[in-house]
């Protein structure tokens, strides 16, 4: 294509040649009709356009799209920290809708004080020019306290030139409650841990010991550091341990949900202590079982004390029985009969007389009351007397009873 006469050509489109001030073009050496094919071209850019900006609105409608599909916050900020786009989440966050934050800037959502903290951070994106991550605490327009794990970064253009920022950010305000929540436990848990009077153990699935609070350790006399690398069947008396396994294996086999038991433990320096133990499983989030806990208490001055109250006993009943048998000796000698009821007029003792006078056996009189042995006219012949013995009176007086001969 050439210009015709050296005019001075202002415009090149589509392989034809536009001279200034000349309704005429080009092509091939050939005057064209210039009215006609610029309207055509007028209409084919015009068409080109259209499509272009449906394509643009498409493009963006989906890009609307998909960021108001997530629950994090996302939008566009200019690089006078003015908001370009925002999403949904946005909307959700801040209370307002589209129309009253675009063009905004943090001022418009948060207080003064947490407008000012968001936008120095945002400033300092644009200057550093990187995309950082960290976690902003805000107040939101619902007056709720909320923390969002904020990723912000600089927007360039194709000259790499800044112009804005994006931001995305995620409220995890629960989770940091949940954390702080754990945080707490886990505090009262070692304060309970550390500072009760109970012994605490927690061993692994094999009865290897993991940890053991001051308690413990001064029950059985070794450190926790050496208790880490024992394990319960070099501390529990051998004598105790096939029940207390077993045990552990019902706990395993979920028959029980837990057990006690009483047993004995070495202590380090080779004496017994005996000790009562609570133990359950520790379980991970999935239900699983994780750890063994027992809670172990001394009880050996118990056990002791037990004991001299059974040897007490055992004592005490002795001298009774041998005061009983020197009794029943001394009644066999006596001409009548001997007899002890208690409060309800139930034989307690009889004496063997009173087989040769009502002609039954004392294993036939024991805990059978007056009135079946004697007769009912003898006992209310006895019963002022037996009220007066009763109260504690010690009487003398005669009675008519029938015997067997």
């Amino acid at each position: 294509i050439r210009a015709a006469r050296s005019t001075t050509v202002d415009v090149t489109l589509n392989g034809w040649e536009m001279q200034r001030g000349r309704g005429k073009l080009w092509q091939k050496g050939m005057l064209v009709n210039v009215d006609s094919e610029a309207a055509q071209l007028n209409d084919t850019l015009e068409q080109q356009v259209a499509q272009r900006t449906r394509e643009l609105e498409e493009s963006q409608q989906r890009l609307q799209a998909i960021l108001d599909g997530t629950s994090d916050a996302v939008f566009i900020k200019d690089l006078e920290g003015r908001y370009r786009l925002i999403n949904k989440a946005v909307e959700r966050f801040v209370g307002k809708c589209q129309k009253d934050v675009i063009g905004q800037d943090d001022r418009c959502i948060f207080s003064p004080i947490d407008a000012k903290v968001v936008m120095e951070r945002d400033r300092k994106v644009l200057t550093d020019g990187v995309t950082v991550t960290y976690e902003d605490l805000v107040t939101t327009p619902d007056g709720v306290e909320r923390v969002f794990l904020s990723t912000k970064g600089p927007i360039f253009d194709e000259q790499g030139t800044v112009t804005g920022r994006f931001g995305i950010s995620r409220d995890i305000t629960s989770r940091k409650r949940a954390e702080q929540a754990l945080r707490e436990n886990e505090e009262r848990f070692r304060s309970i841990f550390e500072h009760a009077g109970t012994g605490i153990t927690i061993l692994d699935l094999e009865g290897r010991f993991l940890r053991a609070n001051p308690s413990y350790c001064a029950l059985v006399g070794y450190s926790e550091a050496e208790l880490c690398t024992l394990d319960c069947k070099q501390v529990v008396h051998p004598e105790d341990l096939v029940g207390i396994l077993a045990q552990r294996d019902r706990l395993y086999a979920e028959e029980v949900s837990f057990f006690e038991v009483e047993g004995r433990h070495r202590h380090k320096d080779g004496h017994d202590v005996w000790v009562h133990k609570f133990v359950s499983l520790l379980r991970d989030e999935t239900g699983q079982p994780m750890h063994l806990l027992a809670l172990v208490t001394d009880v050996t001055e118990r056990r002791q004390a037990h004991a001299l109250l059974e040897q007490r006993v055992t004592e005490r009943t002795a001298e009774v029985r041998a005061r009983e048998a020197e009794l029943t000796r001394l009644v066999g000698h006596f001409p009548g009969v001997v007899s002890r009821v208690d409060r309800e007029l139930r034989y307690e003792y009889v004496s063997p007389q009173y087989e040769e006078w009502f002609g039954k056996t004392p294993s036939d009189i024991l805990g059978r009351t007056v009135p079946e042995v004697i007769g009912q006219a003898a006992f209310e012949r006895a019963k002022p007397a037996i009220k007066q013995a009763l109260a504690g009176q010690r009487l003398t007086f005669e009675n008519t009873v029938s015997t067997a001969t």
